[in-house]
């Protein structure tokens, strides 16, 4: 107990020097004409002590001295004239955010009413810059920054009829070239589901069709699903059948899974020679399995669980105190300061991990269209804080801030009393399983 308390007042010594060098630092650089400089550091000695008066003044002082600043650079002093420039639409953002940054800190900078419209109306001038240069990007096939300044412009207002169809545009476009790189590379599955959602954005345009059409004739994938593992086959067949689950939930016109019937019984047969396809210096041996024209290899190649029991981490979070004193007037007033102290976390952790090998075979050639590798895992853990005293005094610290208030306070307080069990090796070996067969099905879906 003796070590924790000198724990605790190390921190709070330590705090105090911290916000103390934070808010002696942004004096310095207010003096030398460094104003963005400053705010930082005000801000820092703020996130240490909310409470910290003089760090919260010197905060509103420079910010309203950047605030005119910033709206000196943005409008022309002649008749009050609205600048159309870059640099100015960049001024009008920064001082929205810096306006809405210090309502963190309970600071509130008002502005004229005809400067608040001003900014408004820069900030669609903003949206037709990017409109523009989304178009300019688009002749020139830069899809990928297209999309990224018409995503900005749908952020700040999702109904921009613009932007809404340069977006349908570039999706269109990527679509197109994805649909042309599958059918050139003969992943027809790939191919298929471009053009269909093509066909689906653009009815009247007849070359969608003629391509779903030209894929068609092609004929439907017949594919059989085998497992060849010969170790942790409960794994292996319980994973096959959620791939076959996985894959039949598509309905997918171009891809069909083969009936079971004596299917398994054939397989069975030919499962030592299908299990040596996984050696890479094997060949596959062209064969007709009763209409079958592909078959899925899979193999589970190991499997393993872990489990951490009632790991100790310690943790740090700050109490709200509060202190009688006398003001300038001689009257006397309360103040609140946060002090840091400490507490334990128990964690329990449970992880099951697999990985499994698998390849898509042409039967009638045994050429291999495609081969795969998937580790992957399923865990869970459950944390449990212990603290000798109330959580509901504590406030919790996230990237250096103290937070004093929302959802994210209830949540952490709630966590103190909240008790769980770990799930079973199945539950996760379920969830593994599921994960795996999703992976290895869209592999599929997109190298087919």
């Amino acid at each position: 107990m003796r070590f924790l308390i000198i724990i605790a007042l190390v921190l709070t010594m330590n705090q105090a020097f911290a916000q103390k060098k934070a808010y002696n630092k942004g004096l310095k650089l207010e003096a030398a004409g460094n104003i963005s400089g400053a705010i930082e550091q005000y801000k820092n000695a703020l996130y240490k002590n909310m409470s910290y008066g003089k760090a919260r003044e010197a905060l509103e002082r420079t910010t309203t001295k950047r605030v005119d600043q910033l709206l000196q650079d943005h409008f022309i002093a002649t008749e009050g004239n609205l600048q159309t420039t870059k640099e100015s639409v960049n001024s009008a953002n920064r001082i929205i955010e810096l306006i809405e940054e210090m309502k963190y800190f309970s600071i509130d900078i008002d502005l004229p009413k005809y400067q608040v419209a001003n900014l408004s109306k820069d900030r669609r001038l903003l949206s037709g810059q990017k409109i523009s240069e989304a178009n300019a990007l688009i002749v020139a096939q830069k899809y990928d920054e297209a999309k990224s300044l018409v995503d900005s412009i749908l952020i700040s207002n999702p109904a921009h009829s613009q932007a809404l169809e340069i977006q349908k545009e570039i999706k269109l476009a990527l679509l197109e070239k994805e649909a042309k790189f599958a059918f050139d590379r003969k992943k027809y599955l790939m191919a298929f589901d471009a053009y269909q959602q093509l066909s689906e954005l653009n009815p009247d345009n007849s070359e969608y069709r003629k391509q779903l059409e030209a894929i068609e004739s092609r004929g439907r994938y017949a594919i059989a699903i085998v497992d060849v593992s010969e170790v942790y086959e409960n794994i292996s067949s319980s994973l096959k059948s959620s791939v076959i689950a996985e894959i039949s939930g598509w309905k997918h016109p171009m891809l069909e899974l083969m009936e079971r019937g004596d299917l398994d019984l054939l397989i069975e047969e030919q499962k030592q020679s299908l299990s040596s396809l996984f050696d890479e210096t094997s060949i596959p041996v062209p064969g007709n399995l009763k209409g079958i024209k592909n078959m899925l290899l899979m193999k589970v190649e190991d499997f393993s669980t872990d489990r951490n029991s009632d790991v100790a981490v310690q943790k740090v979070a700050y109490r709200q105190i509060k202190e009688r004193t006398y003001n300038n007037n001689g009257d006397w007033r309360d103040r609140k300061d946060y002090q840091p102290v400490t507490y334990q976390e128990m964690t329990s952790r449970l992880v099951v991990s697999a990985t499994v090998q698998y390849k898509v075979l042409e039967v009638e050639t045994g050429r291999v269209l495609y081969a795969g590798k998937i580790r992957d895992l399923a865990k869970d853990e459950q944390v449990v804080p212990q603290f000798e005293g109330n959580p509901n005094e504590l406030f919790p610290v996230e990237s250096g801030r103290i937070i004093i208030s929302g959802d994210k306070l209830t949540q952490y307080r709630s966590s103190f009393v909240k008790q769980g069990q770990l799930k079973s090796v199945a539950m996760l070996l379920k969830e593994l399983e599921s994960k795996i067969a999703a992976k290895v099905a869209n592999d599929i879906r997109q190298n087919l």
